[in-house]
């Protein structure tokens, strides 16, 4: 079924010159991911920073059952980026996915950019994306969008929206190290603050 880290390997055989080959990383159990309602981010922090980050944002949204919302995934601290791709897990009690969507940030450089999926599987509370470059201009640096996704409201509750088996390669097809964040969708609740009462 996980057929985006194979296109990934494809873009990088075709952009590098070097004969190393591109790890992949597995992502964790979905189920036992989506399943963690205990208020703690269960995304691991296995990424070697490096000034870079990849987060969903905005790292907290609330909405309504049945409405449809909209979050991204950022990056910032891009350096001649060519490919990127991520898992995304969530709550499926909770959350669907609708769709997810190339932004703006891959070809911003002039670069023909093109999307890996999405693969969505919203039985197991899971989606994988990616997106990749060709051309001869150099790849983005900085801030800016990866990805958009449309996510459905299904029942009350909180889910983690898990960023998993993130890859983000240069356009010289160079493996670059990212700290991951992951976001949170509350569903028909609220995030409340409570102040000392004064007696």
């Amino acid at each position: 079924m996980r057929t985006l880290p194979t296109l990934l390997l494809v873009f990088w055989l075709l952009a590098s010159t070097s004969s190393s080959t591109l790890a992949t990383r597995c992502a964790a159990s979905p189920s036992a991911i989506a399943s963690d309602r205990s208020g703690t981010d269960p995304a691991g922090q296995g990424h070697v920073p490096s000034g870079a980050t990849v987060a969903v944002v905005p790292g907290t949204l609330s909405t309504r059952p049945s409405e449809s919302i909209t979050v991204a995934v950022d990056m910032d601290g891009a350096a001649d980026l060519g490919a990127f791709q991520f898992d995304l897990v969530f709550d499926p009690t909770v959350l669907h996915v609708e769709d997810v969507l190339l932004a703006g940030l891959l070809g911003s450089t002039g670069r023909t950019a093109a999307p890996l999926g999405p693969e969505i599987d919203n039985t197991a509370g899971s989606a994988s994306f990616g997106g990749f470059t060709f051309g001869s201009q150099p790849g983005p640096d900085g801030h800016g969008t990866l990805a958009t996704i449309t996510l459905a409201a299904r029942g009350v509750g909180s889910s983690w929206l898990v960023l998993r088996g993130v890859q983000i390669v240069d356009a010289q097809g160079q493996i670059q190290n990212v700290l991951v964040s992951s976001g949170r969708v509350l569903v028909g609740l609220s995030e409340c603050l409570w102040l000392p009462l004064a007696l």
